[in-house]
């Protein structure tokens, strides 16, 4: 008989109580930093293999979540989780921000955070042979969501990734990205060719708009 009162810690997914029990194959827990509920067995709350589906065990943020959608199928990683763990890593791991350092200050909604929901919208959105962007859609947009992002040919993402961008300061003070200038400049009624004055370093500003790297 196991200790009702007892708090006991998992190997790898936190502390949890147990909140019913019937006997050793039939055992209820809930995990006390997410709340989540599951059943389980005797031998798995002493020898701490349980495991939250809700536990943030991709670099510290993702989780895989309750529903249908697995991370492997056959001992291969599917393609819904590995466009989600790659999306993860640029960025949240920091060795793929030292390597790719223009993802810094990137980030994914909260909702996509838990992998069942992403791989849903994945099922409903993916073209045959596409990438994923979280910029094409939205000019220079830092955050992965589902109003965001969208399948794009490898061929417009590479261009997309190689095109030349600014960081130019606002009259407030703020730093903005631009990506495409032309653009940029008719929003903000600003002369184009000024702003290229402002970039180049030949202009120290232009309405206010100054270098943000000077």
């Amino acid at each position: 008989m196991l200790d009702t009162s007892k708090i006991y810690t998992s190997n790898s997914h936190g502390k949890f109580r147990i909140t019913k029990y019937v006997n050793c194959s039939n055992v209820e827990v809930e995990f006390i930093k997410t709340k989540t509920k599951k059943k389980t067995q005797s031998i798995h709350i002493l020898n701490g293999a349980i495991r939250d589906s809700r536990f943030p065990s991709v670099l510290g943020v993702g989780f895989v979540g309750c529903g249908s959608y697995q991370s492997r199928v056959d001992g291969e990683l599917t393609r819904q989780y590995s466009t989600w763990s790659k999306m993860m890593q640029r960025c949240y791991s920091e060795n793929s921000l030292k390597n790719k350092p223009t993802y810094k200050g990137c980030s994914v909604c909260g909702e996509w955070h838990n992998f069942q929901i992403f791989a849903k919208w994945f099922d409903e959105n993916y073209i045959d042979g596409h990438e994923l962007d979280k910029d094409i859609k939205i000019d220079g947009n830092k955050i992965y969501s589902p109003s965001a992002c969208v399948f794009t040919s490898h061929k417009n993402n590479s261009i997309k990734a190689k095109a030349k961008h600014y960081t130019v300061k606002s009259p407030d003070g703020n730093k903005v990205d631009v990506y495409n200038m032309s653009e940029f400049c008719r929003v903000n009624s600003l002369n184009r060719g000024n702003m290229g004055g402002v970039t180049s370093g030949k202009r120290s500003q232009h309405k206010g708009w100054t270098n943000a790297n000077n």
